[in-house]
């Protein structure tokens, strides 16, 4: 049986995943707290300010197009916990996530590209 707990984190996931898909940055904004932290490869971003600057960075970097061909290789759920594995067609990334949610917001996010690779 899937607890209350995984089924409240796996309906936060889509929430976040369709406001990405649609480029609405208030809606994915809405998904975080000023408490949050994402872990990028260059660095840490903490609190809303940081995580929405780099947002809408990723979001010019990457026009509905190439959202629109993201395919999930892998996404695991458990309690407030999720890994998200995904590659995009329109170029060779791998693209692995983990994040922490609790109460419907994303506490912690870790997101790291690998380019050049090869479909998993």
């Amino acid at each position: 049986m899937v607890s209350r707990e995984t089924v409240d984190t796996e309906a936060t996931l889509k929430r976040h995943v369709d406001a990405l898909m649609s480029g609405d940055i208030d809606s994915i904004m809405s998904n975080f707290t000023d408490e949050s932290v994402v872990f990028m490869p260059d660095g840490k971003l903490e609190g809303l300010a940081e995580i929405r600057s780099d947002t809408v960075i990723f979001l010019k970097n990457n026009p509905p197009e190439t959202l629109e061909t993201i395919e999930v290789v892998r996404q695991d759920i458990a309690g407030e916990f999720v890994y998200l594995l995904w590659k995009s067609e329109t170029s060779r990334i791998l693209t692995a996530e983990t994040y922490v949610i609790r109460n419907g917001k994303i506490l912690a996010q870790t997101f790291a590209v690998l380019d050049g690779v090869e479909s998993a």
